[in-house]
């Protein structure tokens, strides 16, 4: 019988130090020398790891879990942080060879990460789709044909002023399109928290916060910030 409970113990102590252990590996495509930095939602440092050919790999002990911040510093690049939520388990991080500067591709087993992953991928593809609406109206505007006929070319512009428009409104426009494909996921609350979002646009928030989930919105953070986004919303 002792040895059956120092058995259990055994494995109890094994269990728990295999439920602290955080684990980053990373790829950076392009990038051959800099470091890798993984900080708390405090700005405190939870671990760091040089970048050796394209390459880092770091391990840590730690307690609990919350968002946080990546960052990913080059000499030529400087540093670049992404938003992150941080728990025991395995991350796979893999830079954009061609933009670094965007959301890396990060799976891992927290599925809090991998909902952040998803979002910020979708964002960057609104925002490249934006961006290019606005160019090639820009170059379209451009055109001496189009200058030369006043009827096409003020129906351009007026659709020039609705793009401009929606680049200022990218952030909204994602997370909308987010909430329409992922209403139950509890980090729709902490993107519209993240740098007062919500201060922008409060009536075009509440709208998304209203498509989320009952749970969601019947959380203590939830009640709040529906509290928040309907008293903004009334004095707009």
């Amino acid at each position: 019988m002792k040895y059956f409970f120092a058995v259990c113990l055994v494995l109890l102590i094994a269990g728990c130090a295999k439920n602290t252990k955080l684990e980053f590996n990373g790829t950076t495509p392009g990038i051959n020398k800099g470091t890798f930095t993984l900080k708390d939602i405090n700005d405190s440092l939870i671990c760091y790891a040089n970048i050796n050919a394209g390459k880092f790999a770091v391990t840590e002990q730690i307690n609990g879990a919350g968002y946080g911040y990546l960052s990913i510093n080059t000499p030529g690049m400087g540093a670049v942080t992404f938003d992150v939520y941080i728990e025991p388990g395995k991350y796979t991080v893999t830079t954009n060879s061609d933009k670094p500067y965007k959301y890396p591709d990060i799976q891992s087993s927290s599925k809090t990460q991998n909902d952040l992953t998803a979002y910020y991928q979708l964002f960057d593809k609104v925002k490249d789709q934006l961006q290019k609406n606005v160019a090639d109206l820009n170059a379209r505007l451009n055109d001496p044909k189009i200058k030369s006929s006043p009827n096409i070319y003020n129906d351009l512009e007026a659709k020039l002023q609705t793009a401009q428009q929606q680049q200022l409104d990218q952030g909204i426009i994602a997370l909308s399109s987010y909430v329409n494909q992922y209403p139950d996921n509890t980090i729709t609350l902490r993107l519209m928290y993240l740098n007062n979002a919500y201060i922008s646009n409060p009536k075009a928030y509440y709208k998304i916060y209203k498509r989320l989930n009952t749970d969601i919105r019947n959380s203590r953070t939830g009640q709040s910030l529906g509290k928040l986004l309907d008293s903004l919303s009334r004095t707009q």
